[in-house]
């Protein structure tokens, strides 16, 4: 009975693990918005994201925790952020010290 409920559960679990997979291939992190951002400032926005570790204390970075925890609102605050400052004007460097850096000071 295991074994035919684990087979049956496979295909779900593939399917979620390659859906958040392309999330974070992909130049989207759902439920940040972009919008007013150039195309570089958007590479830039997902650069940070994927190479800044998230604050909820889940061990992932930012992107991932963002694909693989849809509720996580820590990974789409300190997204969120990074991409305002960038929106302002900020260098990435200024934009990841003055987003990611202040929350996780906290």
């Amino acid at each position: 009975m295991r074994l035919c409920a684990a087979a049956a559960l496979w295909p779900v679990l593939l399917l979620a693990q390659s859906t958040a997979l392309d999330v974070e291939s992909a130049g989207e992190l759902p439920g940040v918005k972009l919008t007013g951002l150039t195309n570089a400032q958007k590479a830039q926005v997902l650069a940070i994201a994927r190479q800044e570790h998230c604050a909820c204390q889940c061990g992932m970075k930012i992107a991932p925790c963002i694909a693989r925890d849809p509720n996580c609102m820590t990974s789409k605050t300190l997204a969120t952020a990074l991409a305002r400052q960038m929106r302002a004007g900020k260098s990435a460097v200024a934009a990841r010290a003055r987003s990611i850096g202040a929350l996780v000071a906290l």
